[in-house]
Formats: structure tokens, C-alpha cells, sequence
């Protein structure tokens, strides 16, 4: 967690780390999952670890760079604490008893949930590509509804992670 924060400064770009930690995560529940060697089983619960508790701090910093607004900012940031805090509730729905002991409703579950904030990393990077290229006052275009139209510049992202 320490070094990809201190990579993803470094670099200026926090996408990669939160696609990393996707890939770090699905590997592991797929390890964790479907082998029955216990070491490799391990393995993939310390993946599954590592991948989860770095992308908390990843996507808190990738959020709060990339919101200009004190207002919004706050109230992202403590909708996307409310929203992780529902992930115990939602868990303790998807592992059923009578699933067990494969679980495979909520292994495909979190599967598929752990590559949400990749995505929107995703959607965040093709919005900031597109405002760089239509880089033009909001007059010229209104039907420009992107949150790039917010500001001076009308660049919302500078591409690397941060407000430009």
C-alpha cells in the first residue's frame, strides 16, 4: 500500500495502481477460490488482502484530486465511506449457508465488484481524454455535459491523476 501510494505520486497517475489492485484481487480470489493446494489457497487470501485494503486510500486520493469543489469533495468523500461501508452488509447477504462451502454466488459476486473502481477510473480517463480534445469554452458547445465544463480551461483532468 505504502509503495504504490508513494509510485502513484511519483508518477503523477493513480489509474494504474487502481487497475493493478483489480488484477491483484480477481487473481486472488480466483487462487483462493478454485485450487486445493492450501499454500496457493493462502496466496490468494494474501492477494485478495493486499489488492483490497490498497485500493481504499488509491481511490479515496484519485476522487479528492480529481473534484474541484470543497462541497463536492467532502461529500464524495463521505459517500464513498457510507458506499464501502455497505460492502460488510451486502457480504453478509451474498455468502449464504447453503452455499457453502464453495460460495460461488459470492465469489462470482466480488469478482465482479472488485473491478468497479477500475472501471470508473476507466470512465474518468475517456472523460478527461475527450475534454482534452474538445478543449473549447462551454458557449461553443452546450451540449458538452461533462464535468470539465466546469472549469476556466475546460479541462477537468489533466490526464495524470490530478485537476488541472
Amino acid at each position: 500500500m505504502f509503495v504504490q501510494g508513494w509510485l502513484s505520486d511519483r508518477w503523477r497517475k493513480r489509474a494504474p495502481v487502481l487497475f493493478f489492485n483489480a488484477c491483484l484481487c480477481a487473481t486472488g480470489l480466483c487462487l483462493m477460490c478454485w485450487t486445493d493446494v492450501p499454500g496457493v489457497q493462502y496466496f490468494g487470501t494474501i492477494c485478495v488482502t493486499a489488492g483490497a485494503s490498497a485500493n481504499i486510500p488509491a481511490v479515496m486520493v484519485y476522487q479528492a484530486n480529481n473534484i474541484r469543489r470543497p462541497w463536492k469533495r467532502a461529500f464524495c468523500s463521505a459517500s464513498l465511506i457510507s458506499f464501502g461501508g455497505t460492502g460488510g452488509i451486502a457480504g453478509s447477504l451474498i455468502f449464504r449457508a447453503q452455499d457453502a462451502p464453495e460460495y460461488v454466488p459470492g465469489i462470482i459476486a466480488c469478482l465482479v465488484y472488485v473491478h468497479v473502481p477500475a472501471e470508473c477510473a476507466l470512465i474518468s480517463k475517456l472523460m478527461s481524454l475527450q475534454c482534452q480534445r474538445n478543449d473549447h469554452p462551454r458557449d461553443q458547445h452546450p451540449d458538452l455535459l461533462l464535468p470539465c465544463a466546469e472549469s476556466p480551461r475546460g479541462a477537468w483532468d489533466n490526464g495524470v491523476g490530478e485537476v488541472a
